[in-house]
């Protein structure tokens, strides 16, 4: 195994140090003023809760119920997802923000009436996005942003209400996509001046002609102990 191969796999193994992880937040949802008598009438005193949709190969996350009071209420929930160098996870992400369609890096933040009682099902209220390269060209994580919630469902798109979210993930995302780069560099086939360096560490020097003569000169009689005229057998 070569350097750079042991070294992209020492990368791979550093993930618990890195803090290769995406941070998900969802505060304070306040309901529009427009919306709140149909919105109230229409969960019956039921909870809603924020499902977060990752990125095709990423976990979805949910926050807890949360029963709305006068068209407001805060959840308060923080969810940390692990993304090692290495792991399924960390190829979802890289392939996410790395596709040709932008929408694949998309985060959306969906709000969602509970179901309480068997065979009911839970209905959306509305929905927001993010989107993972547009936060890496920004350099900025989403820290407590603002988003407008909409029911695109309906004939006319209209907004339900503001959710405070946050998505930390441009750390981890630059140091997956290095971790990335390392390991496809060190597992590329070698180029042709790594070859003609190989080959000449690997080729012993050649033996000049002068110096092959002086490691096979004749041997003299007089160093095997036989004098001039000795009979030959």
């Amino acid at each position: 195994i070569s350097m750079r191969v042991l070294d992209a796999l020492r990368w791979a193994g550093r993930k618990a140090d890195q803090g290769c992880h995406l941070q998900i937040g969802v505060g304070r949802l306040i309901i529009d003023p427009e919306q709140v008598d149909r919105i109230e009438q229409l969960i019956q005193e039921r909870a809603l809760a924020v499902g977060v949709e990752l990125p095709v190969g990423l976990p979805t996350v949910r926050t807890p119920a949360l029963k709305l009071a006068s068209g407001r209420g805060t959840f308060g929930f923080s969810r940390d997802i692990e993304v090692g160098a290495g792991s399924a996870e960390h190829m979802a992400l890289v392939a996410a923000v790395e596709a040709e369609e932008e929408e694949e890096a998309d985060v959306f933040f969906t709000l969602v009436v509970t179901a309480e009682g068997r065979g009911e099902r839970e209905r959306e209220l509305g929905s927001a996005s993010l989107n993972l390269r547009d936060l890496l060209r920004k350099g900025a994580d989403a820290n407590d942003v603002s988003l407008t919630l909409r029911d695109e469902r309906r004939d006319k798109v209209e907004p339900v209400g503001k959710l405070q979210v946050s998505l930390h993930a441009i750390k981890a995302i630059e140091l997956l996509s290095q971790s990335s780069k390392a390991a496809a560099a060190a597992l590329a086939p070698p180029t042709s001046a790594q070859l003609l360096r190989l080959h000449r560490v690997r080729t012993p020097p050649a033996v000049s002609a002068a110096t092959s003569r002086d490691r096979v000169r004749p041997v003299r009689c007089g160093e095997l102990g036989v004098g001039p005229g000795a009979p030959v057998i």
